[in-house]
């Protein structure tokens, strides 16, 4: 990646574009005004909301969570279609924010528990958030390969994943990447459940200076299963797809992106981070 200072007006547009959808994540806050009358599930053996089966968690109610959980598990940055180059590294912090999620349905309160009956997953905004940290490298200079993971540490529940990006082709004069990208996502920590999700993407991005918009499809294969005997339900395989739309801005060694990806649950991401 060539190391060039931003004009002014390049700079200002990636301001302007990373603003736009850093805009649309609004914080969640770990309470509700008494909107939905609905008993939830408690455990104090956690002080914030976890990963739990609940008995009266139903067949349907589990397919739903899965399909909900499919979109938000998907939280690594698709960031542009270039490649880093070989032997360099990418570090990155990134946010994800959910559109509104009904967690006072049985398909997530009969899958989380609670602190106390007034400690909601999600505050008023019904919006979840979660920090991700991530790591790429360059395998070659076509080829990255990155791991990506989060974690409650008031809780039980976190992820992991595994990810390679190739550039099926590059037109170097017109700054235009079309990529290839396949990633696998697992569930750590909870005893009750285990969700494994794979992933393959099609990106395209093309670079103005330092910004580097993007956009891609995904295909999502996502099988959750109960490993408990307080339910006896089957294992639930649903496919999904999401739509992605991005900007990236690189600075020196400073990286900053943001991104919508649209499907079943929206999300939003915004990443901060170094390139070296």
């Amino acid at each position: 990646m060539t190391l060039n200072t931003p004009s002014k007006n390049t700079f200002g547009l990636s301001l302007i574009c990373i603003a736009t959808l850093a805009f649309m994540m609004p914080n969640a806050n770990a309470h509700h005004e008494g909107d939905h009358h609905v008993v939830l599930n408690t455990n104090d053996q956690w002080v914030s909301c976890a990963m739990v089966v609940d008995s009266s968690l139903t067949q349907n109610e589990f397919r739903a969570f899965t399909k909900d959980a499919s979109s938000i598990i998907s939280l690594t940055p698709k960031n542009s279609a270039q490649t880093l180059g070989k032997n360099r590294f990418d570090i990155s912090l990134a946010v994800l924010t959910t559109a509104p999620i009904k967690d006072y349905d049985g398909s997530w309160n009969n899958t989380f528990s609670h602190p106390d009956d007034t400690h909601w997953l999600v505050g008023d905004s019904h919006r979840l958030a979660l920090p991700v940290l991530n790591m790429h490298m360059g395998m070659t200079n076509d080829l990255d390969a990155g791991i990506t993971f989060t974690k409650d540490p008031a809780a039980n529940y976190g992820f992991y994943g595994f990810n390679l990006k190739y550039a099926m082709l590059k037109e170097k004069e017109k700054g235009v990447t079309v990529s290839t990208r396949a990633a696998y996502i697992g569930l750590l920590g909870v005893d009750d459940m285990n969700i494994n999700q794979g992933e393959i993407d099609l990106l395209v991005s093309k670079q103005f200076g330092a910004l580097k918009p993007y956009a891609g499809v995904s295909g999502l294969i996502t099988s959750a299963s109960e490993t408990t005997d307080k339910v006896d339900l089957n294992r639930e395989n649903v496919i999904t797809a999401q739509a992605t739309m991005g900007t990236q801005m690189d600075w020196k060694y400073l990286t900053i992106a943001a991104e919508a990806n649209i499907a079943n649950v929206n999300t939003y991401l915004v990443k901060v981070g170094t390139t070296f």
